[in-house]
């Protein structure tokens, strides 16, 4: 685990996992209880920016406009970790993935598993261009961010 609470994919090894009939709702129940934690400075400054995107029968999420605003190009090397439930992807002339000839972001099965991440889905892309980082968000952690947030605002309103 690297001081910034990242863990890069490339030095984990993952267990096989294949979901039992039903656990659908599990999952979901997992992605709740996920912290929204270890991205604390992704800013509050307005410099982020957000697409909806599919996830392709590959494993694959692109948006050629946020690749743009990050200075992405195809086939350059990035680094994947997982954090709090999200894959956040970084350039990384190390790294040990590379965005498709396309500009696509490919995530491995076991890293998408991890994050609750269904091929045939929408995701959410946050970009922080200050930053360089790209972080992919399933909809169910999508859900529970737009709930929470809805449950905060109204418990200000009422103290």
């Amino acid at each position: 685990m690297s001081s910034e609470g990242f863990q890069r994919v490339a030095d984990q090894v993952m267990e096989a996992v294949v979901p039992a009939r039903g656990s659908e709702e599990r999952v979901r129940e997992a992605v709740r209880a996920l912290p929204v934690a270890g991205l604390p400075a992704l800013g509050r400054d307005g410099s982020m920016q957000y697409r909806i995107s599919v996830m392709d029968h590959r494993g694959r999420v692109a948006e050629w406009s946020l690749m743009q605003v990050l200075g992405w190009c195809q086939r350059d090397p990035v680094d994947l970790a997982v954090s709090a439930g999200a894959v956040v992807c970084r350039r990384d002339r190390c790294g040990a993935f590379r965005l498709t000839s396309k500009g696509h972001v490919q995530v491995p099965a076991s890293v998408r598993r991890s994050c609750g991440l269904v091929v045939g889905e929408r995701v959410l892309l946050a970009a922080a261009p200050g930053l360089g980082v790209l972080v992919v968000h399933s909809m169910a952690a999508l859900d529970v961010m737009v709930v929470d947030y809805h449950a905060a605002m109204a418990a200000r309103e009422t103290a």
